[in-house]
């Protein structure tokens, strides 16, 4: 099939099949909280969170995330600790960090009210071309469409479209498809439509008898529904040792480093951790990371776990154990935190689980 939309289908046909696709839409829309009132504000941290994370999972972290900033101005001015803590869990911090970055900037540059202009709004931190398309057309009703993996999947079979959709070529056909079954003034409904038939209906595994484009479909029609989206297998992911330490003192405290403002996990607190040279022992090479960098000696306690996490290019195998420390002063960016207070503070979520392990075994929960 050529890279273009196919002569065949052009204009009442396409009408059809926008039509068919919003009439499914309105019988079959999830009930999600950004969908009440539809506010600039809302679709943006919806969108936000949505990026790498499953519908599912976000909707109760947006609802709590809207109980402490239920505006743009509340986001505005809170502190980045506030906003990292009630991120925590969901992964990808950047992406709470840019959307603080970005609510100041609205209340400097727009008098806090968010741009309707893509091309405005691809410029503000975290925001690219994808999700800049999705808020001008759910928030704002403008005339574009934000072509997410759900949305490629939708299109690459309704057209049968045979390329690699990550290559340039790809990309550009997608969104001419995109474009061309846009209906005009329904770009809120048609943008949530199309995801929303990617997340229900047409999956990795897509339940063709309940599509409104059964019949319409080509893809369906020549039995490559699963050779569709074509493109690059992704690389597997490399395997990374990392020892870490919960270091107490004998008053229960314990030790947690900030990280830097760049990199993963940005500013949030975290257990002091290091990478595993090969080969080496977990627990002295551990010791001596922390002397190097502190000057301060722990002594290896009998408690230890063993914890797998994933992210970007990395499998990690986290390997922690319990040290003891004299009360001594530490050195930036080390601090020491009472037990109670660790709950209040931002922490990676795969330490976060190191710790609940620790205390319930300290609890003496099992």
């Amino acid at each position: 099939m050529p890279n273009s939309v196919p002569i065949a289908m052009t204009g009442p046909w396409y009408e059809d099949v926008t039509q068919e696709l919003l009439n499914w839409f309105s019988a079959n829309a999830r009930d999600l909280p950004w969908r009440c009132h539809y506010t600039p504000y809302e679709i943006w941290v919806s969108e936000i969170m949505l990026q790498q994370t499953q519908m599912l999972r976000v909707v109760g972290y947006f609802r709590h995330f809207m109980s402490r900033f239920p505006t743009l101005q509340a986001l505005a001015h809170a502190n980045l600790e506030e906003v990292l803590s009630a991120w925590e869990g969901l992964g990808y911090y950047r992406r709470a960090k840019s959307l603080h970055e970005t609510a100041r900037l609205v209340m400097t540059q727009y008098g806090g009210v968010l741009p309707s202009d893509q091309e405005k709004l691809e410029a503000l931190p975290g925001i690219g071309h994808y999700t800049a398309a999705a808020i001008a057309a759910i928030a704002f009703e403008q005339p574009t469409v934000g072509v997410d993996a759900n949305v490629v999947r939708v299109l690459t079979r309704l057209f049968d479209y045979p390329e690699d959709v990550r290559s340039v070529t790809g990309k550009t056909c997608i969104e001419r498809f995109a474009r061309t079954l846009l209906p005009r003034g329904q770009a809120r409904a048609f943008n949530q439509a199309l995801m929303e038939l990617g997340a229900l209906i047409c999956g990795r595994k897509p339940l063709c008898t309940d599509c409104p484009w059964q019949k319409r479909c080509l893809a369906h029609a020549h039995g490559s529904e699963s050779q569709r989206p074509v493109q690059p297998s992704p690389a597997q992911r490399q395997l990374r040792s990392v020892t870490a330490g919960l270091i107490v003192d004998s008053q229960r405290r314990l030790v947690l480093c900030q990280r830097p403002n760049h990199g993963i996990w940005a500013n949030l607190w975290a257990l002091p951790e290091f990478t595993l040279q090969s080969n080496a022992d977990p627990v002295a090479y551990f010791s001596t990371c922390f002397a190097r960098q502190t000057g301060l000696s722990v002594r290896a306690l009998h408690w230890h776990t063993e914890l797998r996490h994933a992210y970007t290019k990395w499998q990690i195998l986290l390997q922690a154990r319990a040290y003891c420390l004299e009360s001594v002063d530490l050195p930036k960016p080390f601090a020491w935190f009472a037990a109670c207070d660790v709950a209040h503070v931002p922490v990676p979520s795969p330490h976060r689980t190191l710790l609940e392990r620790f205390f319930d075994r300290k609890a003496g929960r099992n």
